[in-house]
């Protein structure tokens, strides 16, 4: 089960061993409106409660106050807007200071640290299902749709070997997350009964991905619900299954962005009133009882509430897919921005689908990288439908990685290491999504590993824009501080010291990014360095001049 299930749980085992407790369970995203409003805690826990006479809420707020017996469960903290997080962050520290039995708070592991040193606690994770679950889970699940055979325990492991041969996902486990076990098992379960039946395994797909589930499982949701209705799906209908579904997702992908991005984030779209106006339409719809396929499976403040956060997640990153060449500054956003990292995973596998070296390369595997750029055939130069070599991609990999130690033996490092090996080529053009150059990408994402890597490899330079923007700027403020300590400003007043502090602690980081030899290498190279120490030592050699 998922965190959601599992605080669902807690509160009932709370209520039953006390009747009196006053439990009280917060799904976030549910509540980001009155977040904004930026409320004080206990009536943010009014409104939540749905207390509606005043009797009530003073009763409420006697308990939160003096009697305390209250719980709260807040789910779902990853899931709020990183725009709220501060809103999050202080609600939090008001309800510490409440007489509150317990508060229970689940994320998804991105906030983790966060959330350990706002609370000074430290978490509890939820394993995930074991191998042995796994099989029992998809067994169960079948079983009670009426599958049984001896074949039945074959097809399974044959099923959970393809999985677990395939996937490398930055998203955990796959088949180890309830919900993907969940969806692995309605997937096929037309497959798992083909085969106890007939003993054939061929319509097991030769490899499987995360993309490749969450693309199965919309469509077969898409194919009962327009069987439901009627309409006959089958090769010779007049307009393909397929067309139905691309329509019916691009109500879903407006509805994703309303739910999943920020309001100003929608705003600042291009073409956000097509945008707004197709998921009002799907609004509408759903209340009449109309687009239920089991996707959305609630409304809470005109947005729809999808089955799970990562299907929202799925059809953002299937409309940036289609989308990137018009919302450029949207998908920028996107891919800067950490709390964004599942449509990242999500977008990645989405435009290189059918690349299979970018595809391995998401994966992590360094040994079928190896083996593709081992065959004549295979070019390391060959671009996806974003216009992304591997090497595009490698780098961008690091982000979330959070890799920029030279000493790691991490598998990206090596990949780009094998693709620089097989001279990929550090000048190739920009890609089309995010407009850079594997150099400019590197320096973006501040991985200073792989700008020494692409320095070495002679790439050009000239897309060190961030490095020599700022090392220019350190340049100028160490002349402005020769200038000001010829001056004859007295040391008493603090003006030298203050003007001293302020262009070394603005210099720290720079310095710092120059003792890289990979920033040695530009804007200057090694005079830039030079210079920079320079400074420091006349700052402090003046200010301990003045302080004898």
């Amino acid at each position: 089960m998922g965190k959601s299930t599992e605080v669902s749980n807690i509160a009932r085992e709370i209520k039953s061993r006390d009747a009196c407790t006053w439990v009280l369970s917060v799904n976030l995203s549910d509540w980001t409106s009155l977040l904004g409003q930026q409320v004080p805690a206990l009536e943010f826990l009014q409104q939540v409660a749905t207390l509606n006479t005043e009797f009530e809420k003073h009763l409420f707020q006697r308990r939160l106050e003096s009697v305390g017996n209250v719980v709260v469960i807040l789910d779902g903290v990853d899931e709020v807007s990183h725009s709220y997080s501060h809103q999050v962050f202080r609600l939090l520290e008001e309800l510490s200071k409440m007489k509150i039995e317990k508060v229970f708070v689940t994320s998804r592991p991105i906030m983790l640290q966060q959330l350990e040193k706002q609370l000074s606690t430290l978490a509890f994770s939820l394993r995930p299902f074991t191998c042995d679950e796994q099989r029992r889970f998809l067994i169960n699940f079948w079983n009670n749709v009426s599958i049984t055979s001896q074949n039945l325990h074959k097809f399974v492991s044959s099923l959970l070997d393809l999985v677990a041969n395939s996937v490398n996902d930055s998203l955990n486990e796959l088949t180890g997350i309830p919900l993907q076990s969940r969806m692995l098992a309605e997937v096929y379960q037309d497959d798992a009964a083909h085969f106890c039946l007939t003993g054939e395994e061929t319509r097991l797909p030769e490899c499987f991905d995360m993309l490749q589930l969450y693309n199965q499982f919309v469509y077969k949701k898409c194919k009962l619900y327009f069987e439901k209705f009627g309409v006959k799906v089958n090769e010779g209908m007049c307009i393909p299954l397929e067309d139905y579904q691309h329509i019916y997702q691009q109500s879903l992908m407006s509805c994703a962005l309303v739910s999943y991005l920020h309001g100003d984030d929608i705003i600042n779209l291009n073409y956000s009133e097509i945008i707004l106006m197709q998921n009002k339409q799907f609004i509408d719809r759903f209340k009449g009882g109309r687009n239920n396929i089991g996707i959305v499976v609630k409304l809470v403040n005109e947005k729809a509430v999808f089955l799970h956060r990562t299907f929202a997640e799925y059809f953002v990153a299937l409309y940036f897919s289609e989308n990137y060449h018009i919302q450029p500054t949207g998908v920028k956003n996107i891919y800067m921005n950490e709390d964004f990292y599942v449509v990242q995973e999500f977008l990645d596998r989405i435009l290189a689908k059918g690349h299979e070296l970018h595809t391995s390369l998401i994966n992590g595997n360094l040994s079928e990288v190896k083996n593709l750029l081992s065959q004549p055939s295979t070019d390391v130069n060959e671009r996806d439908r974003g216009g992304r070599t591997a090497l595009h991609l490698a780098t961008l990999s690091f982000k979330n990685c959070h890799l920029h130690n030279m000493d790691s033996d991490d598998a990206f490092y090596r990949i780009i290491e094998t693709l620089l090996e097989h001279d990929a080529d550090v000048n190739c053009e920009e890609d089309k999504v995010l407009h850079y150059r594997p150099l400019r990408l590197a320096e973006e994402i501040k991985c200073w590993c792989v700008v020494e890597m692409l320095l070495e490899k002679q790439a050009d330079d000239a897309d060190l824009v961030w490095v020599r923007e700022n090392v220019q700027e350190q340049v100028t403020c160490r002349h402005d501080f020769v200038q000001s300590i010829s001056g004859d400003v007295h040391p008493a007043s603090g003006e030298v010291h203050s003007t001293c502090k302020q262009v070394v602690s603005g210099s720290e980081s720079v310095e710092e990014c120059c003792m890289s030899k990979s920033l040695q290498r530009c804007s200057g190279k090694l005079a830039v360095r030079e210079g920079l120490c320079e400074f420091r030592e006349i700052y402090f050699e003046v200010w301990s001049g003045y302080a004898a």
